[in-house]
């Protein structure tokens, strides 16, 4: 009933008041639908902070397939239409910033950060790689994020982004469960990419290197500038692991690789290697270190 609600000076009713009188945060649609999931899949940065300061769950999941309002929101943004139109991020840095569980794996297997590598954003990518997303998670049929970025075509053609997810994923892993590529390496002007990236997949990097490369995933993205002043220079010439691609710019696939060095993760423990104790690395309230493989 309107005429029992307070309004604002254009007549309809502010979101926090909507919310207080008229919704439940808890009410869940048919389909195990929440306020929080319907508001983080329109975008709505207003309604998710309401909902968010009157007590929603950031990570209350969609009981029919185990989706959060971060899986909802990134596809949101990351869809064809959020990318053409550059709608802002503005929400999943809420839902991020208010404790929503940024490797949170769904029914089938897929988090918030395979969401983004299927759609494609680099800014979205960008942003949960922040909040350390898992690029080496895997869905119920063996994909990674990489995987999923890889399947469409036209993503092959963002040079930087292939880079950059290249970077976070160690071991590289190319083939899902059932032993298939990627679909968008199928494609026969990608053909020596695929070629390159089969082979990077069966090498393997000395131990040093992968404590550097630890270190790196640990202290994260704000501190990759400093942390490259502080880490020894990784002398690998011409391997795959130093290796980036050089996209053409006539289209017609990967006719280069230039030096610009892979820096690849692992879950592999440094705690036990020396390298930690001379590096003289900032104080942060960081999670215990992985265990050792």
């Amino acid at each position: 009933n309107q005429s029992q609600v307070p309004g604002s000076d254009d007549g309809f009713p502010p979101t926090s008041i909507l919310f207080e009188y008229c919704l439940n945060i808890k009410d869940t649609a048919k389909s195990g639908w929440m306020p929080l999931h319907i508001a983080a899949g329109s975008l709505n940065t207003e309604a998710i902070a309401t909902l968010i300061a009157s007590g929603a769950n950031t990570n209350s999941t969609i009981r029919t397939c185990g989706r959060t309002a971060l899986h909802i929101a990134v596809c949101a943004a990351s869809s064809k239409a959020g990318r053409i139109l550059g709608v802002n991020i503005d929400c999943i840095s809420l839902l991020l910033s208010n404790g929503a569980n940024v490797n949170v794996q769904d029914h089938e297997g897929r988090t918030p950060v395979h969401e983004a590598c299927s759609g494609g954003r680099r800014e979205i990518v960008d942003l949960l790689l922040e909040y350390k997303a898992d690029m080496n998670s895997l869905t119920r049929d063996g994909q990674s994020p990489l995987f999923l970025f890889l399947q469409k075509r036209s993503h092959l053609k963002d040079r930087a982004l292939l880079n950059k997810l290249l970077g976070f994923s160690y071991p590289l892993k190319l083939r899902d469960s059932q032993g298939d590529l990627p679909t968008g390496l199928l494609f026969s002007e990608f053909q020596m990419l695929k070629d390159f990236l089969l082979t990077l997949s069966q090498k393997l990097l000395p131990l040093e290197d992968i404590c550097k490369i630890t270190v790196r995933r640990i202290y994260g993205e704000n501190n990759k500038y400093w942390l490259k002043t502080r880490l020894p220079t990784m002398g690998l010439p011409r391997t795959p692991s130093n290796l980036a691609l050089n996209t053409s710019r006539d289209g017609q696939g990967i006719h280069s690789l230039s030096g610009q060095l892979f820096q690849h993760l692992t879950t592999l423990s440094v705690k036990n290697f020396p390298l930690m104790s001379n590096l003289n690395l900032p104080s942060l309230n960081l999670k215990p270190f992985p265990l050792v493989l």
